[in-house]
């Protein structure tokens, strides 16, 4: 969205012993590419959005406060406007629940090639191995903690708001 390619991910990325790559490794890197930039893009657009929404809510008290909100009501309703929008934009294009998506393909797209790119060195012993497979779990079960976290809130926010639904159909707040 805002063109945003992200920090040197060609760092980690692996190459063999002479420094090539075969051509499958080359279409793999160009999707652990894409995946970072996709990621990138989503991340700094929720940022983004979420900074203006907090903006916008902070300032309404601020007006209120300056007596702003009874001389110019449509500044106020205005700002709620545009909260209510950003949120909007949010939810219809789903950037953090896409950013954690490709960050955790690009990071899953890492770790293949690492184990692969580590197990075709033929001056990798078994115990180096070991090594890499324990790092990339590592790494892994990092990754799936955070996707799970967000599955979780994503949850409670869902029972939150099926919770509200429910009340005030019941005519009950």
């Amino acid at each position: 969205m805002f063109g945003c390619t992200g920090y040197d991910i060609e760092k980690y990325i692996c190459k063999n012993v002479s420094g090539t790559q075969t051509e499958y490794d080359k279409i793999v890197t160009a999707y652990i590419i894409y995946y970072n930039s996709r990621s990138m893009r989503c991340k700094w657009s929720f940022y983004a959005i979420s900074l203006m929404k907090l903006i916008l809510l902070g300032m309404i008290p601020v007006f209120q406060t300056m007596g702003a909100a009874i001389s110019f009501p449509w500044l106020v309703t205005s700002f709620s406007s545009g909260i209510i929008f950003l949120e909007a934009v949010q939810e219809l294009f789903r950037l953090k629940e896409k950013w954690i998506l490709y960050r955790n393909t690009c990071n899953s797209l890492l770790s293949v090639q690492r184990q692969y790119t580590g197990a075709s060195q033929v001056n990798f012993d078994s115990k180096t191995m070991e090594y890499i497979a324990a790092v990339e779990e590592i790494i892994g079960e990092e990754a799936r903690q955070w996707v799970e976290m967000s599955r979780e809130r994503k949850q409670n926010q869902d029972t939150d708001r099926s919770g509200n639904e429910e009340t005030s159909e019941n005519g009950q707040l």
